[in-house]
C-alpha cells in the first residue's frame, strides 16, 4: 500500500454552548426573534447569554479512500506558503525593514451543504419549528457552505488556522 500525501486545513471558531430556549439562554421565538439562532454569536438574539466554547471545521482534499475519522469537508483546491524571514541589518531591501510575516493563501472550493452537522436545529427548519411563521424549508436548497459560514462567522479573520499535512 503506498503512502499518498494529504493536506488538511483547520480553522477554530466558536459556537455557543448553551441550546436555543434552554434554562441559560432563555430566548424565544417572537417577532423580534423569528428564527432560532444557529448557535453563533452573529446569529445569537441573546447575545449577553452567548457562552462560547471552541469548535473546529476541518477541510481536505478531495481524494478518493480517505476516509477521517472525524468530519473534514473535501473543498481544498490549493494551498501556498511562505514562510518568515528576518531582514537583518535591512539585507534585503526587497524586504521591510522587519522581514516578511508568515503567511498561507488557501483556496477552497464551495459547495451546497445540507447543514445537518453544523446547524443544531436542522430538523427543526425543514419542519417550521425553527421558524415564528412556522413555515420549512430544506437548508440544502438555501445558499452554498461557505455564504453561510460567512453569514454566521463573519469574524473568522484572525482566529487560529493550521495546516497539516502528512501521508
Amino acid at each position: 500500500m503506498a503512502h499518498k500525501p494529504i493536506t488538511i486545513v483547520e480553522i477554530d471558531l466558536e459556537k455557543c454552548k448553551w441550546p436555543w430556549g434552554g434554562f441559560v439562554c432563555g430566548a424565544t421565538l417572537s417577532e423580534n426573534a423569528p428564527r432560532k439562532c444557529f448557535n453563533t454569536y452573529a446569529t445569537c438574539t441573546r447575545q449577553s447569554r452567548y457562552d462560547a466554547e471552541p469548535f473546529t471545521l476541518r477541510f481536505c482534499e478531495a481524494r478518493p479512500g480517505f476516509l477521517p475519522e472525524t468530519l473534514h469537508f473535501p473543498a481544498i483546491l490549493s494551498v501556498s506558503a511562505f514562510s518568515a524571514t528576518a531582514n537583518i541589518a535591512g539585507a534585503d531591501e526587497s524586504l521591510s525593514a522587519l522581514g516578511r510575516r508568515a503567511t498561507v493563501a488557501i483556496e477552497l472550493q464551495d459547495f451546497p451543504y445540507h447543514d445537518r452537522a453544523l446547524d443544531p436545529y436542522q430538523a427543526d427548519r425543514i419542519s417550521g419549528a425553527a421558524q415564528w411563521d412556522g413555515a420549512g424549508y430544506d437548508p440544502a436548497t438555501r445558499g452554498t457552505f461557505f455564504a453561510r459560514m460567512r453569514a454566521r462567522w463573519p469574524y473568522y479573520p484572525g482566529k487560529p488556522l493550521r495546516v497539516i499535512q502528512g501521508f
